[in-house]
């Protein structure tokens, strides 16, 4: 056992309120494990990776069983932004020259395919995840961020995918913000939004259909070789399986401690406000695109059928959850767009997700079939499901050669002791230099609190509503 100040597993374990809470379906109600059981499979955490790899798992034959310590949905997969991107969180460049020409086409392809993906489980399974196909944009806040965006539009288009570079004034027209506040963006039309409470529910469903076993409520306290099996050892009962797969992610500080080295699992804040009044509401990302910038402290935002505002805040990295700085995360949305006015958040939550230095997926065979993917790096929800059907594919025979993303050996981060004051202190260094190259634009005229503007939009967006 690590000893830990606080572990992400510590959290309560409820599941927050989020605007996810009320179409999220109901919740499983699967009985914690409590005798012995043999499978082909045994799968460590309920999150989306887990539940897409023994959907997958399933769907080809091998016997699967799921084993989640709290309950589905309760990490980061049922509360996080409700993005779906078509992204990694590297440039295609740097994918290239990181994983060559080979597995680097593989990693962008995968991820160009990856909301497709989500999106059809959806339909085939009859998830009613309140989905929104209208594209994303990320801007970019100084010079250099543009260029680089500008790059990514040229870099994509030569591997065959098409997305839409954006000016300051058709930016600023887009998202809503004040003018002059981005430089440039980048439309992509294959991304949207959705509830992902609703989708890693209904993929943890769609596996029990296929024929998969999962409890809840189930923590596993080792992972042991058993002759040529993997043996997961829990409170009121075990697993003996020939293949061992741990998805916990940003909840892996309390079963491989090597694993959990690799990355650093930092707390996120997400906010919501009362519903805009109709004027600004039109005005505010008007064709319903999820959004995101290129600061270093990230703005993840989006507006909800109801007219809510979402947004990602600031709030300390580590430790039990406590109280975000609402004043500093009301005055960075309030920047962006001062049509806000004196409008007040209504609720916020927080989850956790890992980090680590690569910014990149990474799919481990700690040991022969013992096998762990991990390090969403704020792009959980599309890749998490795609690489769930790749290992399930590698548990079937496919060649770790033929595999979208490379096998690698875990390396665990040689300061991971210290993260806590590091990051901390990289935090507060990054906002410090994302304020000074953010310049801060005399406002466009756009309506207050009580003006009227009719909002004027032209990417031709499609909007589902599942």
């Amino acid at each position: 056992m690590i000893s830990l100040a606080h572990s992400p597993n510590a959290d309560s374990s409820g599941l927050p309120f989020t605007p996810y809470s009320k179409g999220g379906g109901q919740p499983l109600w699967r009985d914690a494990l409590d005798v012995d059981i043999e499978a082909d499979v045994v799968v460590v955490g309920g999150g989306i990776a887990g539940v897409s790899t023994a959907l997958h798992a399933q769907l080809a034959g091998l016997k699967v069983v799921v084993l989640e310590g709290k309950e589905i949905g309760w990490g980061a997969s049922g509360r996080n932004s409700g993005h779906v991107p078509a992204a990694t969180r590297q440039e295609p460049s740097t994918i290239m020259k990181s994983f060559g020409p080979i597995h680097g086409r593989r990693i962008i392809d995968a991820s160009r395919e990856a909301p497709d993906r989500v999106f059809a489980l959806a339909e085939k399974y009859g998830m009613d995840v309140q989905a929104v196909r209208a594209g994303s944009i990320q801007a970019g806040h100084n010079g250099p961020a543009v260029e680089k965006l500008r790059r990514r539009v040229e870099d994509l288009r030569v591997l065959g995918h098409e997305v839409r570079f954006l000016d300051a004034d058709e930016t600023a027209d887009l998202v809503g913000c004040a003018n002059g506040f981005y430089k440039g963006a980048v439309f992509d039309p294959r991304a949207g939004t959705f509830n992902p409470l609703a989708y890693v529910r209904g993929l943890a469903r769609a596996a029990l259909k296929e024929g998969a076993l999962i409890f809840e409520r189930t923590l596993v306290h080792a992972l042991e070789r058993s002759d040529d099996k993997w043996l997961a050892k829990c409170t009121g009962g075990s697993v003996r399986a020939r293949h061992a797969v741990v998805c916990t992610n940003g909840y892996s500080a309390d079963l491989l401690p090597r694993l959990w080295r690799s990355v650093i699992a930092i707390r996120a804040y997400q906010f919501m406000t009362e519903p805009l009044p109709a004027d600004v509401r039109k005005t505010i990302l008007p064709e319903g695109q999820g959004f995101t910038d290129t600061r270093r402290m990230m703005s993840g935002i989006r507006v909800h059928t109801d007219g809510r505002l979402h947004f990602s805040g600031i709030g300390p990295l580590f430790g039990p959850e406590r109280e975000p700085n609402i004043d500093a995360s009301m005055s960075r949305i309030r920047e962006m767009f001062p049509q806000l006015g004196s409008l007040a958040f209504d609720y916020w939550w927080s989850g956790w997700m890992a980090m680590n230095q690569e910014h990149s997926w990474k799919i481990h065979e700690i040991e022969p079939r013992l096998l762990a993917v991990l390090g969403c790096n704020g792009r959980g929800v599309g890749l998490a499901t795609i690489y769930g059907r790749e290992l399930a594919d590698y548990m079937t025979g496919k060649p770790a050669a033929d595999l979208v993303l490379p096998l690698q050996p875990v390396e665990p981060i040689a300061v991971h002791p210290l993260r806590r004051p590091l990051v901390s202190a990289l935090a507060t260094g990054y906002r410090i230099m994302d304020a000074l190259e953010t310049s801060t634009p005399r406002p466009k005229k756009r309506p207050s609190m009580k003006a009227d503007q009719q909002g004027q939009s032209g990417l031709g967006s499609t909007k589902a509503s599942k």
